[in-house]
């Protein structure tokens, strides 16, 4: 049994499982939507407020522009089948952070229903970074399918914020 439901939960992180890009922001660089929505999160945490004004427009897309780093067009969606790559996407809002100051992490969680079903494997945010994803591929279907991203001020994340939830679903 156990056997199964580990098959059933094995994904494989894509290699680098984290790619951050620096890019050049223009003009509007202040956000002024402060609200904290509401969203179920599988593992009960709170989204944290000061790390969601970080961590910003998240999403779920099938592949990614190699030379943008951001999801192609056509390809943000929140079904995907069994064997596909589904990259979790984000942006870094560089005014609400400062690493010369503390050094920080983001990590992503993904879930099966409320099962966190890969180890934490946290990148480091080493100089001002706005664009970033990590990727998985599910094996098999789940129509509960989410990840959680974390800003965090350890590289084990012990002390990591939920910043935001993507929930998707994974047909055969």
């Amino acid at each position: 049994m156990i056997i199964t439901i580990l098959a059933l939960v094995l994904i494989i992180a894509c290699v680098g499982s984290v790619v951050f890009v620096n890019k050049y922001i223009n003009g509007n660089t202040t956000d002024t939507n402060t609200n904290t929505p509401t969203v179920t999160t599988p593992s009960g945490n709170p989204i944290d407020p000061q790390a969601s004004a970080i961590i910003i427009h998240p999403q779920t897309a099938g592949a990614i522009d190699k030379t943008t780093l951001e999801p192609k067009a056509g390809t943000i969606k929140t079904t995907f089948k069994v064997n596909d790559p589904i990259y979790v996407t984000f942006n870094l809002d560089p005014n609400k952070y400062d690493v010369t100051k503390e050094k920080s992490w983001v990590n992503v969680r993904f879930y099966k229903g409320k099962q966190s079903i890969l180890k934490d494997d946290p990148l480091a945010v080493d100089k001002e970074e706005t664009v970033g994803y990590f990727g998985a591929q599910y094996y098999l279907a789940t129509p509960d399918g989410a990840a959680e991203i974390y800003w965090c001020h350890t590289s084990t994340c012990s002390d990591g914020k939920l910043a935001q939830v993507v929930h998707f679903t994974v047909t055969n």
